[in-house]
């Protein structure tokens, strides 16, 4: 099974196993059915269980936090073929759903490519990073990347 394979398959499970043996990390919105159209993976949202302040590097492994107390979003796409359907709200919403039923009311993540705006219409708000080593794992994002903090 390739990579888009699994990507399908994990999309009707709920759970993407990204970065992480057990998929106690990455989640998957379930409740967001158009996110495969005509048998194409065309949406994701990558989060995993973290917690207040804690950065995950460009391409580094997720951490296990047995304290996780925050929803971050990692990574989230649409393709062109999909934009302006709202599958990347829906995907949020779904997520912070998850989150509210397990008692997390904390999400955090890593705003790039210009997206600090779209971020903030969904309720986030940059935070500044106090710790030497998270501000050297948001810079590994390049120029431009903003750690955000939002309310679930």
């Amino acid at each position: 099974m390739d990579k888009r394979e699994r990507e399908i398959l994990a999309a009707g499970t709920g759970m993407v196993r990204l970065g992480s043996p057990d998929g106690q990390h990455s989640i998957f919105p379930r409740a967001v059915p158009d996110i495969v159209q005509g048998g194409e993976l065309v949406a994701y949202l990558a989060a995993y269980w973290s917690r207040p302040g804690a950065i995950t590097p460009l391409n580094g492994d997720f951490a296990d936090y047995d304290d996780a107390s925050v929803l971050y979003l990692h990574d989230m796409a649409v393709s062109e073929a999909a934009a302006g359907q709202g599958l990347a709200g829906r995907m949020v919403q779904a997520l912070k759903a998850q989150a509210r039923a397990r008692g997390v009311q904390r999400t955090a993540l890593v705003s790039v490519q210009g997206s600090r705006l779209y971020w903030e219409r969904q309720g986030y708000a940059v935070q500044s990073v106090t710790n030497a080593v998270q501000q050297q794992h948001l810079d590994s994002y390049g120029e431009g990347a903003l750690y955000m903090v939002g309310f679930i």
